[in-house]
């Protein structure tokens, strides 16, 4: 469907997508303001606060949704020109390294995957196998 693009669980729609970027734009903001750049954050590359973000703020599900999103749709329905969001977006657009996100994405997966096997795993004959794991 035009204005949709479809993920492994759901389709998200142009306004869903809004939605979803809501969010990204509070955490960016926090973090801007947190580090003292809020003002002049476009002296700042892009990329490393994209790559700073990626790590620290979200799930490797929330990575690969985000990620979706920017090539999904145009970046022109995703955010107003020469805003904060914008300069964060173009560059997970255009400047980042598709190798370093994708390395930060499955580093986050196999996290993730960690903590499954550690709630699952409790007997003594399970620490060997943690071990191994």
């Amino acid at each position: 469907m035009k204005g949709e693009i479809a993920l492994e669980k759901e389709s998200l729609s142009l306004e869903g997508a809004k939605v979803f970027l809501a969010k990204i734009h509070n955490d960016l903001q926090a973090f801007l303001e947190k580090i003292n750049i809020i003002e002049d954050y476009e002296m700042y590359p892009a990329e490393d606060v994209v790559y700073i973000m990626l790590r620290d703020f979200y799930n490797s599900e929330e990575c690969l949704k985000l990620f979706t999103i920017v090539h999904g749709f145009e970046l022109t329905e995703l955010a107003e020109y020469k805003s904060v969001d914008w300069w964060f977006l173009s560059s997970l657009v255009f400047d980042v390294d598709i190798d370093k996100v994708r390395g930060i994405i499955e580093k986050k997966i196999a996290e993730e995957e960690k903590i499954k096997i550690k709630s699952i795993v409790v007997s003594e004959e399970d620490v060997s196998i943690r071990k191994r794991i």
